[in-house]
């Protein structure tokens, strides 16, 4: 089983894209959205749900599949353990179904944390983010209310006027810093460049940059 995925984390939501996914296995193929012990009520719309103060936004027709069932098992049977006591719990499964042996199947979900149904319902179709691209080349999100974008090049591509010449995740460590650490924890390799920055106001007029101290002080034109 073979996949990409990408996580893009905006103001009140995550998004996750997943792109590429291939199986030789006969299992069928699954991306769980969540899985999760509890007795809440479920809710489900075309293209959203709701389960216990968090929402799930579908931004492309998804066939969302499903379950609410008693799980029973031991601590032992996970390793580590010589707990054989036996506990049962009621879980709540929701879940994009792949098929056996999918070739090039995508799959796209946004969670929004801490949420009412009745604001979930309003958040969804306001439709706050937009998928620019899921694919082997590059996996892209835009929050339409402030422009702010998401970008993940698989390999060499250009995006929106952004261009990579090979597979980067490109941020900013000043602006990310659980990021950075998060990096740091799991010993991801990263690299630093020179990013610049400018504003120019009223044609020209009023110009600022943060290339240096001097920029950063506006010039009048």
């Amino acid at each position: 089983l073979t996949a990409r995925k990408s996580w893009f984390f905006f103001d009140d939501a995550i998004v996750f894209l997943t792109n590429s996914i291939r199986s030789a296995s006969e299992n069928r193929i699954e991306t769980v959205v969540n899985q999760v012990s509890t007795t809440s009520t479920l809710t489900r719309r075309d293209d959203w749900a709701h389960l216990d103060g968090v929402g799930y936004w579908f931004p492309t027709p998804v066939a969302l599949q499903t379950a609410r069932e008693s799980r029973s098992g031991t601590w032992a049977s996970l390793g580590g353990s010589t707990d054989t006591t036996l506990h049962t719990k009621p879980f709540v499964t929701m879940w994009l179904d792949h098929g056996v042996a999918p070739v090039n199947a995508t799959a796209e979900y946004v969670i929004v944390p801490n949420v009412t149904s009745t604001a979930m319902s309003a958040w969804a179709a306001s439709r706050p983010l937009s998928i620019l691209a899921n694919n082997d080349v590059v996996s892209a999100v835009r929050d339409v209310r402030n422009g702010n974008l998401g970008i993940t090049f698989w390999r060499a591509a250009s995006l929106d006027g952004i261009q990579a010449s090979s597979a980067a995740v490109v941020y900013n460590t000043a602006a990310y810093p659980n990021l950075v650490a998060l990096f740091e924890h799991l010993k991801v390799p990263t690299s630093e460049t020179e990013m610049g920055f400018g504003v120019s106001l009223d044609d020209g007029q009023y110009e600022y940059a943060g290339g240096s101290l001097a920029q950063i002080i506006g010039n009048a034109g």
